[in-house]
């Protein structure tokens, strides 16, 4: 369904921040490309990593929006994947026989309420993160049961590459190491192995280098951004409606429900606390405090954009993991009760089947508007005469009219993105 989404509602046409990237991509068409571009931050982020796979993609598909938006959809299913996976092995399901309960964690990952995260190509400096964050935190989980000293490294070194790519493609990444260190303590603990005390020593040495690495090149940028200051409670108002914005528009409803979601995390950590279940929780408290922090650092530098802006599509990935959290922690702990189990499970799964349905309605809505205006945003591109001055109301103000000329020239030149040849 999510590549059926992509294929009815993408365009192949640069929008927004993607001009940025065009000017990239010259840069790459005339061999002019240095380590310097790809390093350059992008407001407060250094994306590294989602620039070296959109080149790629672009040279291989003469510059596809759309591919890009099908790469995106791979990274929702990666994410996929390993919940599945990891719910597997913790409950005790076969793939050919998955239970009520977890059908509709498919259909939140892949719904089309991601339509931001689905419909634009640079949104791959969001998505990317997080899921090698994701990725990354698996890992770690893994070594403890690794059958051998070898397969352990192997665990640790990829865990780490994971953890470096997801810290330079948006600064969310960063947050990984964190997280990563609370489950290293959590393993450490439970098992005290020196190869995992070794592992978390050499993890909080490369963590403090790499976060080190990315505040020396955009802590200036980073602190610049938090250019107004809010009260603490516009803050709280505004995570608990990010939490929220999956289950409804209205702003008192995302709040009561952003509220609700935040109390039975505290209500599971302290159950866990009490029963001493840590280790056997600890993948999913690692990905609640990842996305609590991600969720965090979002409230820190959005708020004061209004608290509109914490309905934005391209949140609701991260929110929706938090929530998966709370609801696989909550299952995990009441198993012995089956009247809180089922519970659990049916007010969930209800509550997950009225998001998959009201976000597809909404979304497919969205869906046709934004393909109406990146189509006439794409055969406006295509229209422009030669002799053509005023683009910058087509585009962005951002850019002086000559610059704009030159970037789409170099498009039509190349016949790449939007004067691609289908």
């Amino acid at each position: 369904m999510a590549f059926f989404f992509v294929d009815k509602f993408g365009v192949d046409v640069p929008y927004g921040d993607e001009w940025r990237f065009v000017q990239l991509l010259e840069k790459y068409y005339s061999d002019d490309l240095t380590f310097s571009d790809l390093w350059a931050i992008h407001n407060e982020h250094i994306i590294l990593f989602p620039k070296l796979v959109k080149l790629s993609i672009a040279s291989l598909t003469s510059y596809s929006s759309r591919a890009e938006m099908k790469f995106l959809v791979f990274l929702f299913c990666s994410i996929l994947l390993i919940l599945t996976m990891k719910s597997k092995d913790e409950f005790n399901f076969e793939i050919k026989a998955i239970p009520i309960w977890f059908v509709p964690v498919p259909f939140l990952v892949l719904s089309w309420m991601h339509f931001e995260n689905m419909l634009t190509g640079f949104q791959i400096t969001f998505v990317m993160p997080l899921v090698f964050s994701i990725i990354s935190l698996h890992l770690i989980d893994r070594i403890p049961n690794a059958s051998d000293t070898k397969t352990k490294y192997a665990l640790f070194i990829i865990s780490i590459f994971s953890a470096i790519v997801a810290s330079y493609s948006t600064s969310s990444g960063l947050f990984v190491w964190i997280s990563g260190l609370l489950m290293f303590l959590i393993i450490v603990f439970a098992h005290p192995d020196s190869i995992l005390k070794r592992f978390m020593i050499i993890w909080s040495i490369l963590g403090l280098m790499t976060i080190g690495i990315y505040l020396n090149t955009s802590f200036s940028k980073m602190i610049e951004v938090q250019r107004a200051s809010n009260t603490p409670l516009e803050y709280l108002q505004f995570f608990l409606a990010m939490v929220g914005a999956m289950v409804s528009n209205s702003h008192k409803i995302a709040i009561l429900f952003g509220a609700i979601c935040l109390i039975l995390c505290m209500i599971n950590l302290v159950f866990i606390l009490r029963k001493k279940k840590i280790n056997d929780n600890r993948f999913f408290l690692s990905i609640s405090s990842y996305s609590l922090a991600v969720l965090a650092a979002i409230t820190f530098s959005r708020t004061h954009f209004g608290i509109d802006f914490a309905f934005a599509s391209r949140y609701m990935i991260i929110s929706l993991l938090f929530v998966f959290s709370i609801y696989f922690l909550s299952l995990k702990l009441s198993n012995n009760k089956p009247f809180f189990s089922s519970s659990i499970k049916y007010a969930m799964f209800l509550v997950f089947i009225y998001i998959s349905y009201s976000k597809y309605t909404y979304a497919q809505f969205i869906g046709w508007n934004l393909r109406n205006t990146y189509g006439q945003f794409a055969q406006s591109i295509l229209d422009l005469k030669e002799n053509d001055t005023d683009f910058r109301d087509l585009y962005s103000s951002k850019y002086t009219n000559e610059e704009l000329q030159r970037i789409i020239h170099f498009l039509k030149r190349n016949n790449l993105n939007v004067f691609k040849a289908d």
